[in-house]
């Protein structure tokens, strides 16, 4: 038997204002993603910036989903069930973030 293969990717979620998640967008690098809306829109959607750990058995079943939802700023440690996240992604959020930072400087 083989061992499973785990992807990660990046998703902007488009949340109601009852919070249900009506819309996704799925990149595999965060510096495609802008920076997620949290004032709500006309239709009161805010954006809600989550990784997501996929983990894929032989026959490419899926047979396990976390999500790590980056609160206040924070990429978490660990995924909701308790897979840590990989140091690369948190060196990639935090250089995204300054990256953001400074085009919101020059503008």
């Amino acid at each position: 038997m083989g061992r499973n293969k785990v992807n990660y990717e990046w998703d902007i979620e488009w949340v109601d204002r009852h919070g249900d998640i009506q819309d996704h967008n799925h990149r595999d690098k965060l510096e495609d993603h802008k920076p997620p809306r949290k004032v709500p829109d006309a239709d009161g959607y805010t954006e809600d910036l989550v990784l997501v750990r996929d983990e894929w058995d032989e026959w490419e079943w899926l047979v396990d989903r976390q999500w790590a939802y980056v609160k206040e700023g924070i990429l978490p440690e660990k995924f909701d069930c308790g897979a840590k996240v990989p140091k690369r992604f948190h060196v990639e959020y935090n250089r995204w973030i300054k990256k953001q930072a400074k085009t919101k400087d020059t503008k």
